[in-house]
């Protein structure tokens, strides 16, 4: 402080005053200043390059890993059904062919070929026996 000092010495106490007091507050407002600034600054520019950046990463992951798991459970269950399907609506329809050829045309067949066998011998037999006899 200035209070015990001589008259010459007061211009220099009081620009010694002025100055600490500048100083103090000038470096308490530019460090203020400053670091809002710069903490601002810093925090839009890194959480935009670290939002940015992990949002790009993060959606490139996710997109591979889902369309991978998409595409191969897709592709999976597909040829899972498919297989199945086709090989059962195969098998089916390929054991309900045989099945009906076989059985229904073989006894269809056999059962025409025995009654025409036996109507025929039957027939035959029949009017062999029944035919009058003419003695000549």
């Amino acid at each position: 402080m200035c209070k015990d000092r001589i008259k010459d010495e007061t211009c220099v106490c009081v620009r010694q005053e002025v100055s600490r007091y500048l100083d103090q507050h000038l470096v308490i407002f530019f460090t203020i200043i400053w670091t809002n600034i710069l903490t601002i600054i810093l925090t839009n520019i890194l959480t935009d390059i670290f939002t940015n950046v992990l949002i790009n990463i993060r959606t490139k992951i996710l997109i591979n890993i889902f369309t991978n798991i998409l595409t191969n459970i897709w592709m999976n269950i597909l040829t899972i059904i498919l297989t199945n399907i086709l090989t059962n609506i195969f098998t089916n329809m390929l054991t309900n062919i045989c099945t009906y050829i076989c059985t229904n045309m073989w006894t269809n067949i056999l059962a025409n070929l025995l009654t025409k066998i036996t109507t025929n011998i039957l027939t035959n037999i029949w009017t062999n026996t029944t035919r009058p006899t003419t003695k000549t």
